[in-house]
């Protein structure tokens, strides 16, 4: 209602009053009235002029009170229809977009994929969806917390959309996934242009926390419309498919999607659905591997080796299942029922009297990443269930582990270490590391890696590699264990030159819990 139409609706009452007030008033004087001092007609007139003037100035109040009235009236509508019109847009903003970044949403991208797709002019522009997923993003979230989590996927969003062109759709899907529906792509050149955009623009570190400063990497998926799907739902398929076989590839890299990777993706998804059921049913085994003294060959320990055991008899092989464990995190729950069992194992060895060695573990990468604090508590839980001295753990870390964040490595693992647990590089050679870094870390062991073992022979240039690896870590007072032995001229040869410890086929194969035990007895083990 307008201030005009208001002040007409408020003449109209005022008039409306006047005239009808006036009336009564006027013809009301015609009726008898007794006489008052002689003079009945000075009164009546005395009245009906004073009747007249209340009217009047009654009218100007009710006209101006209905104004008042009127006006009150528009505001409270005005107010419940913007109150309205707010809660619309609020459930809008809640429907199709994210709360965190402020970018479209899932449903918002899913709407404009569905537009796109079924447009009359749709096979006129092509266009190309990517699938966008953080590498590792967990890590920030368990190190520093999900502040520092959100924060870093605000400044992620802002560098996206920094890259975004004009007329393409961002959104976020949720947790550490993004999503670009990229308009009139001409061709798959297009897209990689697109892609190495955004990877470049994630490479520069961001700054949070405090000033801290954090390196990002990605992985993308692409697919293109209508070359690889028909249909929004299949664009997203294919898309999301393409991006799981980039993280399956490695980090900080894009796949086009191909139509043979479906097959190969559904593959993987049933191999992990099959790894989480045997997690949860603990149906996974361990067994281990005896370790000898290089001089005598005589027992001195053994290392716990992971197993996936399938209904027909065969293991899948700790390649092919270890780093799907890793991309899903399943390593954790794995990583700690292998402290346990090799925990049970060693108190076994110590109630049937056998001699107290040690037991070796492999720690993983994402172990010991950003969460050395549960590592190092589900270490003195395994060890105090099974009251297990610390001396008879050991812990086999990869040296590309340790050489990712060689502060961090070196701060779990003095603490760590100071329990008493001994502590060795495994598979040493194969990363990047030198024998300055090493020096720094507290370490107690190298193990050389079964490719150099496998090399050594009449004057190879294996052995001079091995013989000098060997040297360096006696100088640096670290025992030294050999992997992959399998002839007794490589068990010779590393004797020559002082190796400390032996492990591989020539002296026994990874054995069952009771095999293992068998074999300890046979080969005079015992205390």
């Amino acid at each position: 209602m307008s201030i005009s139409s208001i002040k007409r609706s408020a003449l109209t009452i005022a008039l409306i009053y006047l005239i009808s007030g006036s009336l009564w008033i006027i013809f009301s004087d015609r009726l008898p009235l007794p006489e008052v001092q002689g003079n009945p007609v000075s009164l009546v007139a005395f009245q009906t002029a004073k009747g007249l003037f209340y009217v009047m100035a009654t009218s100007v109040m009710l006209y101006w009170l209905s104004i008042h009235a009127l006006k009150r009236q528009r505001s409270i509508q005005e107010k419940a229809w913007q109150t309205e019109h707010q809660l619309i847009a609020e459930r809008q903003q809640l429907a199709y977009f994210d709360t965190l970044t402020g970018l479209p949403n899932r449903l918002q991208l899913i709407e404009a994929l569905q537009h796109a797709v079924h447009s009359p002019d749709h096979t006129d522009h092509p266009l190309a969806l990517l699938y966008i997923d953080l590498d590792d993003f967990k890590s920030v979230n368990d190190s520093l917390g999900h502040n520092a989590g959100d924060e870093l996927l605000r400044a992620v969003s802002s560098r996206l959309t920094s890259v975004r062109r004009p007329g393409d759709l961002l959104a976020r899907l949720g947790g550490d996934e993004f999503a670009i529906m990229a308009r009139k792509i001409n061709n798959a050149h297009d897209v990689h242009i697109i892609c190495h955009q955004i990877l470049q623009a994630l490479a520069a570190p961001f700054t949070i926390h405090n000033g801290r400063q954090i390196f990002v990497e990605a992985c993308i998926g692409a697919s293109l419309y209508p070359a690889d799907a028909r249909s929004e739902e299949a664009l997203m398929r294919n898309a999301d498919t393409a991006m799981y076989r980039a993280k399956h590839s490695g980090r900080n890299r894009y796949v086009m999607y191909e139509a043979s990777m479906s097959k190969q993706v559904r593959q993987q998804l049933d191999m992990e659905t099959s790894l989480r059921q045997a997690v949860a049913l603990e149906a996974l085994e361990l067994h281990f591997q005896p370790k000898v003294d290089c001089a005598s060959g005589k027992y001195l320990g053994a290392e716990a080796l992971l197993r996936w055991p399938q209904p027909d008899g065969r293991y899948i092989a700790p390649a092919e299942f270890i780093p799907l464990a890793e991309r899903t995190g399943l390593i954790i729950p794995i990583g700690d029922l292998v402290l346990e069992a090799s925990c049970k194992m060693l108190r076994q060895c110590l109630d049937s009297g056998l001699q107290p060695c040690s037991i070796a573990v492999n720690i993983s990468l994402k172990q010991f990443r950003g969460r050395s604090a549960a590592l190092e508590q589900s270490i003195s839980t395994a060890l105090s269930r099974w009251h297990v001295p610390p001396q008879l753990l050991s812990l086999e870390i990869t040296e590309s582990a340790l050489m990712e964040n060689p502060a961090e490595a070196a701060a779990s693992l003095n603490n760590i270490r100071a329990t008493g647990i001994t502590i060795a590089i495994d598979d040493f050679g194969t990363g990047f590391s030198n024998m300055m870094q090493l020096s720094q870390l507290p370490i107690d062991i190298l193990k050389i890696d079964t490719s150099f073992t496998h090399s050594l022979g009449d004057n190879t240039p294996g052995n001079q590699v091995i013989r000098s690896v060997i040297e360096l870590a006696h100088r640096l007072k670290l025992k030294t264990v050999a992997e992959g032995v399998e002839t007794e001229q490589q068990w010779q040869i590393l004797k020559d030159m002082g190796c400390d410890h032996l492990q591989g086929y020539l002296f026994s194969r990874p054995l069952k819990d009771e095999d293992f035990i068998q074999w300890l007895q046979e080969h005079g083990a015992q205390d």
